[in-house]
Parts: structure tokens; C-alpha cells; sequence
């Protein structure tokens, strides 16, 4: 008899806690939104549509398309831009150099250091509008491949862009090495 008592001594707790969470479902659904399938959702399901093809069984891609007067237009300004910045980088590098030089071994905090620092900083920031000019050729370069229209000419352009941003980026690492605390 007192075996039987235990029996549901135990189960009692565990119903208690199934009702109060069986309790939580039955709560006012006007409060939560909807797990339906929306409507944009339907729309983007039924917009995905493709097919797995072998290699060998691809359709030929086509010839790339040229880029339209107004891509022409803003990629020759994003170069003449990118290209102006470089211009100013390349007049204040000899400087920021003969800076650095000056203060090799010099002590952190001197009025050396400090004027490397201070050249070192503004060739950065001049290399801050070069790349500026290279993250708008970016989007374009996104631009292009969804599209399809422009893209060896956006990528020409890329890609000298990026030949000049390297260039800079070796000179202020170098630059900034010199100035390393050791």
C-alpha cells in the first residue's frame, strides 16, 4: 500500500509541471507574430528556381557586356579620385620618410617620434581616400557581376586601384616599423 502511495506522490509533481506547461501553448496568440509563410517569403520561394547541371553541361556564359556611359563616367571619376589621392601620398611621402629616419631609435614620446607619427598619420589618412575610392569600385565590382554589364571594365579599374593601395600599404608598414618601440 505504501508502495502504490509513492507511486503517485512521484507522478503528481510531474503533471502539476506538464499542465503549467502544456498551459503556456494555450496562451493569447494575438501577442507573438504569426510562423505562417509570409507573403515576401512566398514571393522570394517562388523567384529561387535553378537547376544542378553537370560540368560538362553548362551553358556557354556570355560574352561580357560593356559598361553603360554613367558606369563609364563613375568609374573614370572613382580613378581620377583614387588616383588625385595617390598624387598627394606620393608628395608627402619623402617627407614622412625623412621624419621616420630622423627618429629611428629615438625615444617613444620624443619631438621625433611624435613628427613621424604625425607623417605617418597623414599619409594614412591620405591612404584612407584612396581605399574610400577602392570600396566604391567594390560595390560597383558587385554591381557588375549581378548585373552582368560592365564588368571587365570595372575590374580593370579594380584592380589598377588595388596595385597603387599596395604600394601605399608597403610604405606605411615600412614607415610604421620604423617607429616600433622596441
Amino acid at each position: 500500500m505504501a508502495r502504490g502511495m509513492k507511486c503517485r506522490a512521484n507522478t503528481l509533481p510531474v503533471l502539476i509541471l506538464a499542465g503549467l506547461a502544456l498551459s503556456g501553448c494555450a496562451s493569447d496568440s494575438a501577442r507573438y507574430p504569426s510562423l505562417a509563410i509570409r507573403d515576401v517569403e512566398k514571393a522570394s520561394e517562388e523567384r529561387v528556381h535553378g537547376t544542378l547541371q553537370p560540368a560538362g553541361a553548362q551553358t556557354p556564359t556570355s560574352p561580357p557586356i560593356s559598361a553603360s556611359t554613367d558606369l563609364a563616367s563613375r568609374l573614370q571619376q572613382l580613378d581620377s579620385d583614387a588616383r588625385a589621392a595617390h598624387n598627394d601620398f606620393l608628395a608627402m611621402a619623402p617627407s614622412a620618410k625623412i621624419r621616420a629616419e630622423a627618429a629611428r631609435g629615438a625615444a617613444p614620446g620624443s619631438d621625433s617620434w611624435f613628427a613621424a607619427l604625425l607623417a605617418l598619420a597623414e599619409l594614412d589618412s591620405l591612404h584612407g581616400r584612396l581605399m574610400t575610392a577602392l570600396s566604391d569600385l567594390d560595390a560597383l565590382h558587385v554591381e557588375a557581376e549581378l548585373d552582368g554589364a560592365g564588368r571587365p571594365e570595372v575590374s580593370s579599374t579594380q584592380n589598377a586601384i588595388e596595385t597603387l593601395a599596395a604600394e601605399e600599404s608597403g610604405t606605411i608598414t615600412s614607415l610604421a616599423a620604423q617607429l616600433r618601440v622596441r
